[in-house]
């Protein structure tokens, strides 16, 4: 079964939090600084691809808006 767009979207946002919450605790538990700066690179890194992911959420959710508004606004064809 295949998902849709979005919510594949969604899942991967999903993943990325969990990998930021991850290494932020591994970061903050790190008894080196050089570990504690490694995990928390992977996390910077893991924040600017959820923020690429939020903003194809939001691509996807302004064109279903559009679209719904397009819908409501075409007249409705007479019936013969």
């Amino acid at each position: 079964m295949t998902q849709s767009p979005k919510n594949d979207l969604l899942y991967k946002l999903i993943d990325s939090m969990t990998i930021i919450k991850g290494y932020t605790q591994l970061a903050k538990e790190a008894e080196h600084i050089k570990w504690s700066r490694n995990y928390l690179g992977i996390v910077l890194r893991e924040i600017d691809h959820a923020s690429s992911l939020l903003k194809k959420v939001e691509i996807i959710v302004n064109n279903e808006s559009r679209i719904k508004k397009t819908n409501i606004r075409k007249p409705l064809a007479a019936s013969n």
